[in-house]
């Protein structure tokens, strides 16, 4: 049996996320929350479900905890779709170099406090993420320019393997990696839904975006033009 104790800054309410990620019926799970922080504690005998646990701490540090770091140095004050676009590009744009980085990190803990990794092992990464906020600064204001490195970003970052499906299933939007058959989970960093959408969409670095013919996804024809290829279904 494996044992596993995670704790958080309790604004990111990660209570919330492990009760959603994981089969009570495979693990021993206990939640608990101090005036400041989160605490959780799972053990299990099944060894894969280590690998569960890594990738989703992974994604809390290097979506939701990455995201609080690069909002907290831009000077945008309130996103629109344009800033968002860009932003949501430039924060998964180095993101396999960044999750391999992060998987060595966890591989040899047991013990997780997310904001000591995060703030004392991340050194490196936030050199460059700096580099990239100071880019994000400088452009900020013209829409030209915003579209020219959103473009950039874009077509730097992407996997020129990758293609994703943007369909509405239930009345939701779901983003498949058709590569690999799966759902991307949603990503939700922003106030707006539509942003969320967009940095989903982001998230999966496509080459070439598959998209139901829905009026609701028409936008994304005119806001990826040029920086993906996109395909009406």
């Amino acid at each position: 049996m494996w044992q596993a104790d995670i704790t958080v800054d309790k604004r990111y309410d990660i209570r919330k996320v492990f009760e959603k990620a994981f089969d009570r019926s495979r693990i021993m799970f206990t939640a608990s929350r101090s005036k400041t922080r989160d605490i959780i504690s799972i053990a299990s005998d099944d060894g894969n479900l280590r690998e569960e646990l890594n990738k989703l701490i992974l994604k809390i540090l290097l979506v939701d905890m990455k995201f609080d770091y690069m909002k907290s140095k831009t000077l945008v004050k309130e996103f629109d779709r344009e800033t968002s676009t860009l932003f949501s590009a430039m924060l998964f744009f180095d993101r396999k170099y960044e999750e391999e980085y992060v998987k060595e990190i966890l591989s040899r803990q047991y013990e997780y406090s997310l904001d000591g990794i995060f703030n004392f092992k991340f050194g490196e990464l936030k050199k460059n993420w700096d580099f990239v906020i100071d880019l994000y600064n400088n452009v900020y204001g013209s829409s030209e320019d915003i579209r020219n490195v959103t473009k950039y970003i874009i077509e730097s970052g992407r996997d020129d393997e990758n293609a994703l499906y943007l369909t509405e299933k239930g009345g939701k939007r779901v983003v498949i990696d058709t590569k690999r058959g799966k759902r991307i989970d949603n990503i939700s960093i922003y106030d707006e839904e539509e942003f969320n959408l967009i940095a989903t969409l982001l998230y999966g670095q496509p080459k070439t975006l598959y998209i139901d013919k829905n009026e609701k996804f028409m936008l994304f024809l005119n806001l990826f033009e040029d920086m993906v290829e996109i395909k009406t279904v």
